[in-house]
């Protein structure tokens, strides 16, 4: 059962702290040289930071906790994996420089992620983490270069301000949407099998 939903001073405090260490790494990120293993490290703790500051208000108010935490930072650092894949390389620089986002850093990616997380684990609610980590992610990269959000080949910035707005309606929406009731798949597989 998911716990009644409240604010939990210490996890808003690690949001805080997260948004601080993001911001730091922020600056050294859009300060360093573009292609480096070091700027991709920087950029990697950027994306952790920024699903941290989303997920942790959230988590408290779910089930497993572990899983939803993993699921959510996981998921805000995969997404850049198809960035290799688009590069076809495994050289950092190659797909650090790439000239834009591939067409999975899109919000048909992100419906595409959060349906196969409720399919591996039905009523777990992983489907919200993976909409908090990878929707942390979109919401970084719009911010920074840009992103194939609604279309492939039309890819769309956003101001700083606008993506922080986000982010907070991002993190308000998760922390809503845990306190929604679990629906039991499985119980009503078999209700619908009677």
């Amino acid at each position: 059962m998911i716990p009644g939903r409240f604010l939990y001073p210490r996890s808003l405090a690690g949001s805080a702290v997260a948004l601080l260490g993001t911001a730091l790494l922020h600056r050294r990120w859009k300060d360093g040289t573009r292609g480096t293993p070091a700027h991709g490290m920087l950029d990697l703790g950027c994306h952790l930071g920024t699903a941290c500051v989303v997920t942790l208000p959230v988590l408290p108010n779910t089930q497993n906790q572990r899983a939803f935490g993993l699921v959510a930072l996981g998921s805000a650092v995969a997404l850049d994996l198809d960035h290799v894949i688009a590069a076809r390389s495994l050289q950092v620089n190659s797909w650090m420089t790439m000239p834009a986002r591939p067409p999975t850093h899109s919000l048909f990616g992100l419906a595409a992620l959060a349906m196969a997380a409720e399919r591996v684990a039905p009523g777990e609610r992983l489907w919200l983490a993976v909409l908090l980590g990878v929707g942390s992610h979109l919401l970084r990269d719009l911010a920074t270069g840009g992103a194939p959000l609604w279309h492939p080949r039309r890819v769309i910035t956003w101001p700083a301000p606008a993506v922080f707005i986000m982010l907070l309606v991002l993190t308000v929406a998760g922390w809503l949407l845990a306190g929604l009731p679990v629906r039991d798949f499985q119980q009503s597989r078999t209700d619908s099998a009677s």
